[in-house]
């Protein structure tokens, strides 16, 4: 199921319900028929990470805030456009899940980032608090 559709985990198996099956592409025109992609509960915001950092003891991510689509016509075509880059601390008890190849998901400590590529895209679901700091980040998974 792409990232736009609307599951449950029982209709997905070993997979998290919000884990889209498609690959993922950066920029391109998207389509008058294309759909806005599903997000789990409580994440409002895609994010694309490009780094992360140790920055006086917290780690930071610096990122691109994406939107993301998909064509309902094909699911395996989704889009992720550019909104804006930003950069943000993320919380002490952030929870932040990646993904390996079978798209099973892993809670790693928000540090994890700092050395580690994500096993499976740069791309996110992220909510953050009133003063902008991440408390929470969910890698999407692109087989």
């Amino acid at each position: 199921m792409p990232a736009g559709s609307a599951t449950t985990a029982s209709d997905t198996g070993s997979r998290p319900a919000s884990a889209p099956a498609a690959k993922g592409t950066t920029g391109g025109k998207t389509g008058s028929g294309d759909k806005p992609c599903f997000r789990p509960e409580g994440y409002d915001h895609f994010l694309e990470l490009a780094s992360t950092e140790v920055d006086q003891g917290d780690t930071r991510v610096n990122f691109t805030e994406v939107s993301c689509t998909y064509d309902p016509a094909d699911e395996q075509n989704v889009t992720y456009t550019a909104v804006r880059k930003g950069s943000a601390l993320i919380h002490a008890g952030a929870e932040v899940q990646v993904v390996g190849d079978t798209g099973n998901p892993r809670t790693v400590p928000a540090g994890w980032l700092v050395d580690h590529k994500p096993p499976n895209t740069p791309y996110f679901y992220y909510r953050a608090d009133a003063q902008g700091r991440i408390t929470a980040m969910q890698e999407i998974y692109h087989p």
